[in-house]
């Protein structure tokens, strides 16, 4: 896992697929699939062959999950 500081002197971690895979209890095939449907963030190209993703991408992910969990219980009322 890396970090870079952002322009705000916050710590941005960059996370590699092993950590998404562990954080988000994903498998490959659906990380994918999401990625290829627009359901997931776009991985940032580190290197020709290597991709990551910004901590802060994949929390933002996590919090609009957790939105439309909300949404639901709402309209389950």
């Amino acid at each position: 896992m890396s970090h870079i500081n952002t322009e705000k002197g916050i710590t941005t971690r960059i996370l590699r697929k092993k950590d998404i895979l562990q954080l988000t209890g994903l498998s490959h095939s659906t990380l994918y699939r999401m990625m290829h449907e627009g359901k997931f963030p776009k991985p940032l190209r580190l290197t020709p062959g290597t991709v990551g993703w910004t901590s802060d991408s994949i929390s933002s992910w996590i919090r609009g999950l957790e939105q439309v969990k909300l949404g639901m219980e709402e309209a389950d009322m």
